[in-house]
């Protein structure tokens, strides 16, 4: 049976972290208004501190517009520390995701597809190999740091895998389902994180196969963190770190 709570009478991360002594700050590439950010801005501000780079920056909408603000966020007093970073990542158009300096792959390296999908396909890749880029900045930020960080995104493409005519949201049926649904999920951990919490560091590394639902991210981060529902024991339950 599903629960007999309400979804909004239940606690929300931002609350829960900022409750437990946390400084959170959002750091956003996406816009503050609209038909798909609106409820998102609502989450942002919740946070202590939160900023969109298209307030804040001239000129190009690259994610790498983050950086600074990310680099200035770490520079801080406080030693809990919490940064959401809120990309545009490989969202179609895919071809408006990177610069031109990223226009690595072309159609003529996909011999293997059908004409139709191999320019489609190259500038996806542009797109994934920018935002490696990105996130790996962004990760160097952390090196040097007792810091850990998670990287996921909210959905995945269909790149023409539930139909050869098809390429977008995987919103055409149940096997584009499937593939819009397969995301990748990363957890970082500095070397001094894993020197300090060498137990979790364990925990975190014994993960890795295990299948997991961006859902329960909540009790993850807050496994993380060390705390837990006062009145369940739902962060044991399904955190990824827990067996």
């Amino acid at each position: 049976m599903g629960s007999k709570v309400n979804w909004y009478e239940c606690e929300i991360l931002p609350n829960i972290i900022n409750n437990v002594g946390y400084k959170t700050l959002w750091i956003s590439n996406q816009s503050r208004h609209g038909t798909f950010d609106n409820i998102i801005t609502r989450f942002a501000e919740l946070c202590t501190s939160m900023t969109f780079c298209k307030e804040v920056t001239a000129g190009s909408t690259w994610d790498e517009n983050v950086l600074p603000l990310a680099e200035e966020g770490l520079n801080t007093e406080d030693s809990l520390l919490l940064i959401y970073v809120h990309l545009w990542g490989n969202h179609p158009i895919y071809n408006a995701r990177y610069p031109q300096s990223y226009s690595k792959f072309s159609p003529k390296d996909y011999d293997n597809l059908q004409p139709h999908q191999r320019q489609t396909i190259a500038e996806y890749d542009n797109s994934v190999l920018y935002n490696d880029y990105v996130v790996s900045e962004l990760l160097n930020m952390l090196k040097d740091k007792e810091a850990v960080a998670i990287y996921c995104p909210d959905h995945a493409q269909d790149l023409y895998e539930s139909s050869p005519d098809y390429c977008g949201h995987g919103v055409k049926g149940p096997k584009s389902a499937f593939y819009g649904t397969q995301i990748p999920f990363m957890v970082y951990t500095s070397p001094l994180y894993q020197e300090r919490f060498s137990e979790m560091t364990r925990r975190i590394r014994e993960s890795v196969d295990r299948k997991f639902r961006t859902d329960d991210l909540i009790y993850t981060v807050m496994d993380l963190v060390g705390v837990k529902f006062q009145d369940n024991d739902d962060v044991a339950r399904y955190s990824l770190f827990r067996e």
